[in-house]
């Protein structure tokens, strides 16, 4: 009987500076973070927070500065309603390093309940098939 090596996991990091839990996003502007997501092939971004807004994903160069052109891009324009999760995935990453969430409040000046980067740091293991 052989074993399988154990599966990869999206490893969670909560944001802890402008997107804090409890951070205030004042209508109408808005708040970001830059993430390292190095050896990550895939990210998974979970937001909620208490009064709409948008959540924009960018892939950034080895600066962390300027968004890469090219494949993959980030994801803009994510709706996250009232006290709902939106949740963002990006897959195929070829070895980014950084990754910008930014949330920008709707009407109305939204609190931050949550904001968590999933990163699956390598690619899952499959068995060959026995044919």
């Amino acid at each position: 009987m052989s074993r399988l090596p154990p599966q990869p996991e999206f490893r969670p990091v909560r944001l802890s500076q402008a997107l804090k839990p409890g951070a205030v996003v004042e209508a109408q502007e808005s708040a970001s973070e830059v993430v390292p997501i190095a050896g990550s092939v895939a990210v998974r971004i979970r937001a909620k927070a208490t009064h709409a807004g948008e959540l924009d994903v960018a892939i950034l160069d080895a600066t962390g500065e300027t968004p890469v052109d090219g494949e993959p891009k980030g994801v803009l324009g994510v709706a996250v309603s009232a006290d709902t999760e939106a949740v963002v995935e990006i897959a195929n990453l070829m070895g980014e390093a950084w990754l910008e969430v930014k949330f920008t409040a709707g009407a109305d000046a939204a609190t931050i309940e949550y904001v968590d980067v999933f990163r699956l740091p390598t690619a899952p293991y499959v068995p060959p098939s026995a044919e």
